[in-house]
């Protein structure tokens, strides 16, 4: 959103955008559903009015100020709304109350409460692997094994990558996360360590040995390699759910940010059939291991007549 706003912009005097950059800078980051505030009036404070306003001759004589009706980009926002998101002005009049008053120059950026409708790779990830390998990336990531995607493309690398470990969510990887690994350092993959990382060459799978992973090509959306099993971790039964919940969030038509919470709302529902009833198998804070087959048995059998 900050990147949005300079964008936006963009064409603004060198020291007043000096002045915005440093205010930024000196801004703690939010937490989820915290905003961040700058007073616009400190940071321009020229002759250039907000909305409607006569520009002086000597503004217009200047080649890098922006027209009166670029100024019109900046957010302008009353009081702190539930979203507070900032991207464009025609998606900014439909989430949040916009202020019109010459008199208010304060600028408020806010992460959602719900950090999920923030990204979108989500839904990249799954428009670019089919269900059936995305399923066995799955598995290998609950079975914290190694999880290799390759593209030549950095964009949809570093974006898939970035959602294999957000389907975790609200769990996280505990282990080596490298959005994009350089080719100096190809042979880390043979580390005997679970790792997420993604690989800007195809070539990778030949030059080194990957031992207890799997290895996704993302341009032609096969699998290079990958463990050899019999067994699943999954019962089938959640993995029905699991399929038709990604299967009606593609369906609905919507913004690709809700649709990404859509989507992870189908892994979600796998760790709530499989680790929402716990606590009934938990005695005095331990778990009981002479229930383990029982616990096993209710994860696989207690949503099949639902």
């Amino acid at each position: 959103k900050i990147l949005q706003q300079l964008e936006l912009h963009h064409g603004l005097p060198d020291k007043q955008r000096d002045v915005l950059i440093n205010e930024f800078y000196k801004q703690k980051f939010p937490k989820p559903g915290q905003p961040i505030k700058l007073d616009i009036g400190k940071i321009i404070h020229s002759d250039v009015k907000y909305y409607g306003s006569e520009m002086t001759s000597q503004n217009n004589n200047e080649p890098n100020r922006k027209s009166d009706d670029s100024l019109k980009d900046f957010c302008l926002i009353q009081s702190s709304c539930p979203h507070g998101f900032i991207g464009n002005s025609c998606d900014l009049h439909m989430i949040c109350k916009m202020c019109r008053d010459e008199n208010s120059s304060e600028l408020v950026l806010a992460l959602h409460q719900d950090v999920r409708y923030e990204e979108t790779n989500l839904k990249e990830l799954c428009d670019t692997l089919d269900t059936s390998i995305l399923l066995k990336v799955f598995e290998n990531l609950l079975l914290e094994r190694k999880i290799i995607f390759t593209s030549c493309q950095l964009s949809k690398l570093s974006a898939c990558i970035e959602a294999i470990q957000s389907v975790l969510y609200p769990f996280s990887w505990p282990h080596a996360f490298i959005p994009v690994l350089p080719k100096t350092r190809w042979g880390i993959v043979e580390a005997p360590a679970p790792l997420i990382c993604g690989v800007l060459s195809p070539t990778v799978v030949n030059d080194y040995k990957i031992e207890n992973g799997i290895v996704i090509d993302l341009d032609t959306k096969q699998i290079l390699l990958e463990v050899d099993e019999e067994e699943k971790i999954l019962p089938c039964s959640v993995i029905k759910y699991w399929r038709k919940g990604l299967s009606i969030a593609s369906s609905i038509k919507t913004t690709d940010n809700e649709q990404n919470v859509l989507l992870s709302d189908a892994f979600i529902r796998v760790f709530i059939m499989t680790c929402g009833h716990y606590k009934d198998y938990i005695a005095n804070g331990i778990f009981d291991l002479y229930q383990s087959q029982s616990y096993a048995g209710h994860c696989s059998y207690q949503y099949l007549g639902k």
